[in-house]
């Protein structure tokens, strides 16, 4: 009967192989998501309306008919780059 017992060390070695087993497939997991994602990111298309105003301001307009939602961006192009020395 003692032969059937197992020693603590035994039971130990057997959880550490249990959770590294649950470890490396959660990573596993998580790794196979995330290139997943990236491989669907790069097939997204906005549709959207590109053009210039005669004062030279280049509007983008994107409609999007799910929400009743309203947004403005304004970027200026100005700034360091654009002046002179002295």
């Amino acid at each position: 009967m003692q032969g059937n017992k197992k020693s603590k060390s035994e039971g130990i070695n057997m959880n550490h192989l249990i959770l590294t087993k649950i470890r490396d497939n959660i990573i596993f997991a998580l790794c196979f998501l995330f290139f997943v994602g990236l491989s669907k990111a790069g097939d997204i298309e906005i549709p959207y309306e590109k053009f210039v105003l005669d004062n030279g301001l280049t509007v983008i307009i994107h409609e999007d008919p799910k929400a009743p939602i309203v947004a403005v961006n304004i970027w200026y192009h100005v700034g360091s780059k654009n002046e002179n020395p002295g």
